[in-house]
């Protein structure tokens, strides 16, 4: 339950945040695997994702960039595939 301003109480829809979530993976294939286990803990737990909160960096180094352009699938309601170039 939920205060509002004049106190009264009322029911809040169940919530969490994960906003310091952050993976270290070294390689695309590692970030992957993270961004898969993190939509299926969505997926058992029914939570949602503020997909405009996703952010992706990819730091090169000296390496030169990838011929073909990287790309990193993550997931929406009803198991739909997106591809983030």
């Amino acid at each position: 339950m939920l205060r509002r301003p004049d106190a009264s109480l009322y029911p809040a829809r169940p919530n969490c945040y994960a906003d310091d979530l952050q993976s270290f993976a070294s390689s695309l294939p590692g970030l992957q695997d993270t961004t898969t286990l993190v939509y299926v803990c969505v997926m058992v737990f029914n939570l949602s994702i503020a997909v405009h909160k996703l952010r992706a960096f990819h730091h090169c180094g000296l390496s030169a960039p990838p011929d073909d352009p990287e790309v990193l699938v993550i997931y929406s309601a009803g198991s739909i595939p997106h591809n983030t170039a």
